[in-house]
């Protein structure tokens, strides 16, 4: 309720707000710098001279010298903020990224990923191709997708270099055209 009651009492009229980054402070409940600058900026319409794109890597900062990994779900600055899996929401995401996003990933400095894994679709899984500099070809877009599945299926996470390998895999199986 920290960054919720800040937001409320910055609506209400104050003009001072006390944050931590990360939360990590002296005790717990402290309101998140990044999280309630995010919300005064986003939502609000205010401007707070915080330097938006600079949250994430000062996050990765503190964390550091703390001690503490960082949760990945964090909200704005974890590395699963703005990441998806699910084909909707990729296919969404990729045509409007406001649909599943109230702010654009890298003005907080952080960026979207599209996790490849059981609930992918082939928007996903031609996203990632494209990123690698692959033609997200429809027998490949096929074969990856099958492919991914069965990794993950097997709980193996399928990182760009796996993705890599599976291009190559396709390439030695693939029907060659005359």
């Amino acid at each position: 309720m920290a960054v919720a009651n800040t937001i409320s009492a910055i609506e209400a009229g104050a003009d001072v707000a006390q944050v931590t980054v990360n939360g990590f402070g002296e005790r717990g409940g402290n309101a998140a710098l990044e999280e309630v600058v995010a919300a005064a900026h986003f939502l609000l319409g205010l401007r707070t001279g915080v330097r938006l794109e600079k949250l994430y890597e000062t996050s990765r900062l503190v964390a550091r010298l703390f001690g503490i990994r960082l949760q990945p779900n964090k909200a704005v600055v974890g590395d699963n903020a703005f990441s998806h899996e699910s084909g909707i929401h990729v296919h969404g995401v990729l045509n409007n990224p406001f649909t599943y996003e109230p702010m654009m990933p890298e003005a907080v400095g952080n960026r979207r990923r599209i996790v490849l894994g059981k609930h992918s679709g082939r928007h996903s899984v031609e996203w990632a191709l494209k990123q690698l500099g692959y033609e997200p070809a429809p027998d490949l877009v096929n074969y990856v997708l099958k492919r991914v599945k069965e990794y993950a299926s097997r709980k193996i996470s399928v990182d760009e270099s796996l993705l890599a390998s599976i291009v190559k895999e396709y390439a030695a199986v693939a029907p060659r055209a005359n």
